[in-house]
């Protein structure tokens, strides 16, 4: 039945020789260029119309074939139990040895011709199997190291791999009449040649140490379509096997080209692809072109949005300044630079420019009050900012600077912020609810008053100060 394995290698050779050419006359005509080998090109420099000639360069060749040769050991993982604490030492085949011819299309992609030996042995209370398999697949390879870094060269390669194939099997099945570290064999209790189906995978890690030479480290296992492999048809799961192989791979033609086991993919692509570049710089100049024949069309209304948003900054500099803290020196919660009476007595209110209110005016804005250390809106409260929101509606041109203040418990800087939180916390229940701009509304955090010195709920408040 051995003498078979001749005609099945054949059969799975010619097939993967000729998909393996019909991958490179793929990626060729993939990368068709609208310009021709040898063929002067003419590429635009810059936006004046200076060009320059360029002569692309010659067809590359690349070699793509390559041979790994493997030797290793195998754990047989069928009915027999595995014991774990002695590395799997009673299903431990002697040696597993092999080799695999590789069509390397691109730096990610491989197709391959794989074949292994593998000397199998296992042994239970009371049985001991011994067994030879020649496994042969046709195999298709990733490499995640290019495809998640394909910009740059690396010697390492890290290559999934997975085929389906078939398998010749001869396997017999002896009593065991020793212990289970040191196995007697006995007289034959059965025996079996057989085929069967495979789906080897794994991966296989590579150092390409020059330009011809790869030392790798590949990890195997082998799903096969029967449970018959250990002669035993126990259970719902077939026999399978675990392989690790040191293996030592040639490149063909590496020395004189090339290889793509050697390149990243980027390289890969301008070495198939060299006028891509090329191409790209002519359709970037066009783009350049285009965008500056669009902008001298517009440069009149840019230049009229410019002046607009000057004025627009302009004006907003003047409001912010408006709002701006400074020196306050009579006191009175309206900054110097803004008080148009700067020196109203004290405990006098004003309005927005510092100017003194009359006591009616005073009395019909409304206050917000707050409880002790907080800054929320109760029922009260919100009915008052409800009467400020109308009024700024009534009076579109109006402004208004949002004043607070705590009593005097607690220290300067802590009253400090809490009274601005309470100016916030009003202004932002004007601005989302009733959506007044913004821009109308200063908040200023006044700090503690001082008179009474006790906690005072009067002095926990919010103040009005309108402006036109």
């Amino acid at each position: 039945m051995k003498k078979l394995f001749l005609p099945i290698a054949l059969f799975f050779i010619f097939p993967l020789s000729s998909f393996a050419q019909d991958q490179e006359s793929f990626f060729n005509e993939g990368f068709e260029s609208e310009y021709e080998y040898g063929e002067d090109i003419v590429v635009p420099l810059d936006a004046k119309g200076d060009t320059e000639t360029v002569l692309p360069k010659e067809k590359p060749k690349l070699a793509r074939w390559s041979l790994s040769l493997e030797g290793g050991i195998n754990v047989f993982d069928g009915d027999f139990e595995l014991i774990s604490n002695q590395l799997f030492k009673n299903v431990r085949g002697p040696f597993s040895v092999g080799g695999t011819l590789d069509y390397t299309c691109t730096p990610s992609v491989s197709f391959g011709l794989m074949y292994n030996y593998h000397s199998i042995a296992a042994n239970n209370k009371p049985y001991m199997l011994t067994a030879t398999h020649h496994h042969l697949a046709p195999i298709l390879s990733v490499n995640l190291f290019q495809i998640f870094s394909g910009t740059r060269s690396s010697r390492w390669g890290m290559w999934l791999f997975g085929g389906v194939g078939a398998a010749y099997s001869e396997s017999e099945r002896h009593f065991n009449v020793g212990p289970l570290e040191n196995p007697q064999k006995d007289r034959l209790v059965d025996d079996a040649k057989e085929f069967s189906m495979i789906a080897p995978s794994g991966v296989n890690i590579e150092y390409n140490f020059t330009k011809t030479m790869a030392l790798g480290l590949k990890f195997q296992y082998v799903f096969s379509s029967t449970d018959n492999w250990d002669l035993f048809a126990q259970g719902a799961n077939n026999d399978n096997l675990m392989t690790g192989f040191l293996n030592l791979r040639w490149c063909f033609g590496g020395k004189k080209k090339s290889h793509t086991r050697n390149i990243s993919m980027h390289e890969f692509l301008e070495m198939v692809y060299p006028n891509k570049a090329l191409e790209l710089a002519e359709k970037n100049q066009q783009d350049i072109q285009s965008v500056k024949k669009t902008l001298e069309e517009h440069s009149g209304a840019f230049g009229e949005l410019e002046k607009r948003m000057q004025e627009f900054s302009n004006r907003l500099s003047e409001i912010e300044k408006l709002f701006a803290d400074g020196q306050d020196s009579d006191g009175d919660g309206v900054p110097d630079h803004r008080d148009k009476e700067p020196n109203t007595p004290g405990n006098t209110p004003v309005d927005f420019w510092g100017k003194s209110m009359q006591l009616k005016t005073y009395l019909t804005t409304p206050f917000v009050f707050f409880e002790h250390n907080k800054y929320n809106l109760d029922n009260a409260a919100k009915q008052a900012v409800f009467f400020i929101a109308q009024k700024l509606k009534e009076y579109p041109d109006l402004l208004v600077e949002i004043r607070g203040f705590a009593d005097y418990t607690g220290t300067e800087e802590y009253n400090k912020g809490l009274s601005l939180r309470r100016a916030e916390r009003v202004k932002k229940e004007l601005v989302e609810m009733y959506k007044i701009d913004a821009h109308r509304i200063g908040v200023n955090g006044k700090g503690r008053i001082l008179d009474p010195r006790i906690s005072f709920g009067p002095n926990r408040r919010v103040e009005f100060h309108f402006n036109e």
